[in-house]
């Protein structure tokens, strides 16, 4: 069954339709497509010197349950890649949960606590740490 879903999977995404005229033929683009989950019974956590000695679980995310990164830090990596002479990369190769605005770049990196005010509800979103998260070493 897992590689009739995947070759189902890679024939469904692989297809576009020009929104604007239906009619046309679909386009194929070569690409191979897989259908992945994590076994239920495997649990993946988070760093407890991250966390605070709090347990968070994750699955599909890089490490950690939450990611956050300002819009001001991608510019600067932008900015620094095409210097370079690389292409610049989207948000979305990040695929951050909160996406932030207003702040100097890597400014997120030193956020204590986070407030979301959600209606007449308020989330509090705390860091755990003390000192500034600093870079993966392969950044």
């Amino acid at each position: 069954m897992g590689d009739e879903a995947a070759q189902w999977l890679t024939d469904f995404l692989a297809m576009s339709v020009d929104a604007n005229q239906t009619s046309l033929p679909r386009t194929y683009r070569p690409r191979t497509y897989r259908l992945v989950r994590f076994d239920p019974a495997h649990r993946r956590a988070s760093s407890l010197d991250w966390t605070g000695g709090v347990q968070a679980l994750n699955l599909f995310s890089d490490g950690y349950p939450l990611l956050v990164l300002s819009e001001a830090s991608l510019a600067e990596l932008n900015e620094r890649l095409v210097a370079a002479g690389h292409d610049s990369v989207s948000i979305e190769r990040f695929r951050p949960n909160i996406v932030l605005s207003g702040l100097h770049a890597h400014d997120e990196d030193r956020l204590s606590v986070m407030r979301v005010e959600a209606g007449a509800d308020e989330v509090l979103l705390k860091t755990g740490q003390a000192q500034p998260a600093l870079p993966h070493p392969q950044c």
